[in-house]
């Protein structure tokens, strides 16, 4: 069902300029403030995952945004959504996924490989 409402994936490996970049931009605040985590249709939320965490663990986008997850911890993470929905499979540190999303909704993710670690993603009309 999930699956259903979410369109579109991009996977790559940021080289190491680009990665410091993105931790660089997501701590001053250059994407989306933490206090707001949301984006129009055209620009993506950026979310960080760190050892054990999502940052920031709410999302929110508009119908037709992109919210891209960067590893920027010393592990492996991986973005899961619910039962039959979008695994981004393992990302190594430095790797990134993104994620378009075509319905309005709530939709809640895990990484299965930490207990604990989970983020949400609201999606607005």
């Amino acid at each position: 069902m999930a699956n259903a409402r979410l369109l579109g994936t991009t996977r790559k490996r940021l080289g190491g300029a680009a990665a410091l970049g993105a931790v660089i931009a997501l701590a001053i605040g250059g994407a989306s403030s933490p206090a707001d985590p949301s984006a129009g249709a055209a620009a993506a939320v950026k979310v960080s995952m760190g050892d054990n965490f999502f940052k920031p663990a709410k999302a929110k986008v508009r119908v037709g945004g992109k919210v891209r997850w960067t590893n920027n911890g010393q592990v492996q993470h991986n973005v899961t959504f619910g039962s039959g929905g979008f695994s981004s499979g393992n990302l190594a540190p430095g790797e990134g996924v993104a994620r378009k999303f075509k319905r309005a909704g709530k939709f809640g993710y895990v990484c299965t490989l930490h207990a604990g670690m989970n983020g949400k993603v609201k999606v607005i009309r």
